[in-house]
């Protein structure tokens, strides 16, 4: 009987770790015309190198709803996790800081979460580019209590809070946010300065009356709808933006799902680069040179494995895999990083 299967162990290398997973592939066969498989003198029967297209069977759970009904998905969070690493990695060695930046809009909502998408958050980024050269990102979409659609983005870079409200500002003001927020201002300040019991971010008197002399100063045009920060000198970075950027509603016992339906982002909930996007790593097949590496990374005492029936995870740096002397599964790294990051340059290799 033919094996129409294939298997072998695919090894894939990451910034702060490497996997190795059993594939199963189907073999390769020609396409034959069955028409003439079943005519072939002598056959007695079908030709035995003619396999016919089988049922694939149901499609797999995660692909029958496409529908995140405001929760993040353990597969998501995997991505994420995935790309995150790789940021760490590529501000680690472009000596720059990770950043996490909020952005907010100035007035009540009043556009469809995906005309904001477009309009607004999608120019921000194409500005990220192009002012300030940040290239690589993740964006996470997320809606406040007041339903107002607002945007996390982490990026590898610090960039000063004011040019970045500066061009916000500016970029919401496309959809007359920023006049929305004027127009609020003046009338709620008609008699001078009035103070807010619910302002929605929780400051004192002290605080909104500081505010309140800045928009005089500005005559309301600059409003407070940005915010940065630097995250790497977070002791737990990766589980500190975990948490923060994959955070789902509160479930509802009833229904399963969030709590306010209408607090649900219309459309994907998050995104990023293209060179962050299906990132797969470095990947070789297993042989006896790569096998050998590997045994390395296991008997490293900085290492941590985890073992499952299909697949196995080293919690290794790939900068640690020059000191253990795994100049294959390095070199491979290092090449994938010149494909994808052009830009950035690693370590030398020896």
């Amino acid at each position: 009987m033919v094996n129409d299967r294939i298997t072998y162990n695919l090894v894939s290398i990451h910034p702060y770790q490497t996997t190795v997973s059993r594939q199963v592939e189907p073999r390769y066969y020609p396409p034959i015309d069955p028409e003439l498989c079943n005519n072939v003198p002598n056959s007695g029967s079908v030709n035995p190198l003619y396999h016919p297209p089988k049922d694939k069977g149901p499609q797999p759970a995660q692909f029958r709803n496409t529908s995140h009904n405001g929760i993040v998905s353990p597969t998501s969070r995997r991505k994420f996790s995935r790309k995150l690493d790789y940021l760490r990695y590529i501000a680690k060695h472009q000596h720059t800081t990770l950043a996490l930046i909020t952005l907010t809009l100035s007035h009540k909502q009043v556009h469809a979460d995906r005309v904001l998408k477009r309009r607004l958050f999608r120019v921000f980024l194409q500005e990220l580019k192009r002012k300030w050269k940040v290239l690589h990102y993740i964006c996470r979409y997320e809606k406040q209590k007041n339903g107002n659609l607002h945007a996390h983005i982490i990026v590898p870079k610090y960039i000063y809070w004011n040019e970045i409200r500066n061009v916000w500002n500016r970029i919401q003001q496309n959809l007359g946010y920023v006049t929305r927020y004027r127009g609020d201002q003046k009338l709620w300040h008609r008699d001078g300065f009035r103070y807010r019991s619910d302002d929605g971010k929780g400051r004192s008197r002290k605080q909104q009356y500081k505010a309140y002399r800045q928009g005089l100063r500005t005559d309301w045009d600059n409003p407070n709808s940005t915010d940065i920060r630097r995250v790497d000198n977070i002791s737990n970075v990766k589980g500190y933006l975990m948490k923060y950027m994959t955070k789902s509603p509160k479930k509802n016992e009833s229904s399963g799902f969030g709590q306010d339906d209408l607090l649900q982002v219309e459309g994907r909930m998050w995104g990023c680069s293209v060179n962050l996007s299906n990132l797969k790593g470095a990947q070789t097949v297993m042989d006896s040179g790569i096998e050998q590496e590997l045994d390395k990374i296991v008997a490293s005492p900085k290492t941590r494995v985890f073992h499952e029936n299909f697949y196995h995870v080293y919690t290794v740096q790939a900068d640690d895999l020059k000191a253990l002397g795994c100049t294959r599964l390095l070199g491979l790294f290092y090449e994938m990083l010149t494909v994808n990051f052009p830009g950035l340059s690693p370590p030398e290799l020896f």
